[in-house]
């Protein structure tokens, strides 16, 4: 019972410092990673979250004429200045994670990624969102296996 019980209190602690464990290999994947990331590449993910921060201040109540002023083309720049070296972290942090899960044969279970589609469609259905499953479903591995690949590391290094 007390090996049990110190099993949970381990991995309830783990739980706590994960993220910040994923943050430090990631940054140190980038950092190994040489290898040039095409500006098409970085302009289509910060338009991305561009689009996606003028939902957001939509979502909270700025007005649509607020928002029509902050789409322009040097607002734009800004702002892909402001995001690019995230963007090339996360695009060889992506690289690096898919390239070791492949030489490690790191594989997702189907229940793993079923359990995280049916979540992701449930919430859908009840907020009346659109489910696209050909869409979604790639993030949903990507995420996972980044996931898989983080522990691996954490356990074998």
């Amino acid at each position: 019972l007390k090996n049990e019980l110190q099993k949970a209190v381990d991995s309830e602690d783990a739980k706590q410092f994960t993220p910040a464990r994923n943050s430090a290999i990631g940054k140190a994947l980038a950092e190994v990673m040489d290898v040039e990331v095409p500006d098409t590449l970085v302009t289509k993910q910060a338009k991305e979250k561009f689009a996606m921060m003028m939902t957001d201040m939509r979502n909270n109540g700025v007005s649509d004429e607020e928002i029509k002023n902050q789409i322009k083309p040097e607002n734009f720049l800004k702002y892909k200045k402001v995001v690019k070296d995230s963007i090339i972290k996360d695009f060889k942090v992506s690289m690096a994670v898919d390239e070791i899960g492949r030489m490690e044969g790191i594989e997702l279970p189907d229940y793993q990624v079923e359990e995280q589609m049916s979540g992701i469609r449930e919430e859908a259905t009840k907020a009346g969102e659109e489910f696209d499953e050909a869409a979604i479903r790639p993030r949903v591995e990507a995420t996972l296996m980044r996931e898989a690949v983080m522990e691996f590391l954490a356990e074998n290094s």
